[in-house]
Formats: structure tokens, sequence, C-alpha cells
């Protein structure tokens, strides 16, 4: 028997394999702070503007969609998060977006982006694990992994780049919510729970591989954003094994 349990993440280093990574904070600008709350909702317009055509023909629509979500992506990146702590021009970057910073967030932007892209084939492989078709529409998922890697990997290589001990806490679901964490914890619940209408009996055009499952992905995107800017900022999920939990608490009062 196990349960699940929000924690406020730790506000010191703490012991070897303990959850250490720190919550993204949106840069204290008046742009970053308006566009921090402006673009999600913009990209979450756009793909509603979009979804007729999708459900036309989706993948011409994916593929055509894919530099303007790009775009939305790198601008937000760059005008509203923090580098990741691995780059060295980090350190000597403060929470300014004047325009002798715009070039080095700008390059940050497009290795991360270049990052997620490779990431698509992970993420591919990972749909069909979970049920995407085997033997056909290999460009449709194909493309809805590119998606899902814009809205959900492009952001975690920008702000944590490829630090170890980050993404030992992204693969465990350990990291604390923020905007960043929050937005791709939504676009993985959201693109599971998308592809509930799929097998009903509707005969729906909207029901055709992958549309409900990009349309869950983009409305994930924008509830955990809010979530985790609003609701769970701070909080890690836990995972622990009952009979794990007291143990664990008594070895941790050992060695402090």
């Amino acid at each position: 028997m196990s349960q699940t349990e929000l924690v406020t993440a730790p506000s010191s280093q703490s012991r070897e394999l303990q959850p250490t990574t720190t919550p993204v904070k949106t840069i204290s600008t008046p742009a970053a702070h308006l566009l921090s709350h402006a673009l999600p909702l913009v990209v979450a317009g756009y793909f509603y503007l979009r979804f007729g055509a999708l459900v036309a023909n989706p993948v011409q629509t994916l593929l055509l969609d894919l530099f303007p979500i790009a775009l939305l992506q790198c601008v937000q990146a760059v005008v509203c998060l923090p580098l990741s702590k691995g780059n060295a021009a980090a350190d000597h970057i403060k929470s300014s977006t004047s325009t002798k910073n715009i070039p080095t967030r700008t390059v940050n932007a497009i290795l991360a982006l270049l990052l997620a892209a490779f990431a698509s084939l992970p993420v591919f492989i990972l749909l069909v694990l979970f049920g995407a078709p085997l033997t056909t529409h290999h460009p449709q998922t194909l493309l809805c992994a590119a998606h899902f890697s814009l809205l959900a990997v492009f952001p975690l290589f920008y702000t944590h780049g490829i630090e170890k001990q980050a993404w030992w806490e992204i693969g465990g679901a350990m990291l604390p919510f923020d905007t960043v964490w929050g937005t791709t914890v939504g676009v993985a619940l959201g693109a599971w729970l998308g592809a509930v209408p799929i097998p009903l009996d509707w005969d729906r055009e909207w029901q055709k591989w992958p549309v409900t499952i990009v349309a869950g992905m983009y409305a994930g995107a924008l509830f955990g954003n809010l979530i985790g800017r609003y609701i769970l900022y701070g909080k890690r999920l836990k995972f622990r094994p009952d009979n794990e939990q007291h143990q664990g608490e008594e070895n941790l009062k050992k060695t402090s």
C-alpha cells in the first residue's frame, strides 16, 4: 500500500539523492510578468482556432503549427524564464531582460529547442508503448510527439539544462511545482486523458488519432501552468511506501 503526498520543497541542500532543485521563478520584470500570463493563453487560443484544421488534416496542420508554437515557446522562455544553472552565462545574467542579455538567452533557447527535437523520438516510443498505433499513423504520432516536446520538454531543457540532479528529479517526478513543471505534468496528464474518447463508439471525426491527444496536451499545458503558478507552487509529489515513510523519517533524524 502506498500513498502520494504533497510536501513543501526544501529551502536548503539535503543529503545525497534527496530532491534539492528549487522552483523556477519567473523573471521579475514588467514584460516577463505580462508575457508569462499572456503567452499560455495565446498558445491555447491559437490551438483553439486551429482545431478545425487539425480535425480535417492532422498531419499538415501539426506540421505547419510547429513553427508558430516553437516561436511562442521561445519568446516565453527568453523573456520570462531564467537560464539553467548549468549555463556559464547564467551567473552573469541578472533578472534584467535588457538587449545585451537577449542574445545569450536566445542561444540558450535554440539549444533547448534542438534538445527538445531530439527528445521527440523517445516521446514517440512512449506514445507507442502507451497505445499509439504501432504499424500505422507514424507521421501523426511523430508530430504529436514533437508538439509534446515543444510544450513539455523544451521549457525543462531551457531552465534546467542537462543538470544530472534536475533530470534525476524529473525522471522521478520529484521536481517542485512551478510554471515549468506544472506545464509538463499538465501536458502529460492531458495527453493521457485525451486518449479516453478515441475508442468510444460516437463516430465523430475528431475522435481520430491523434486529435484528442493533442487537444488534451494543449489544455493540460494551460491548466498545468496555472496550477503550478498559483496552487501547488513549491510543492513536490512524493511517492513512498507506507512502511518506508516512518523509517525514512527516522533515518533523516539520525543523520541530521
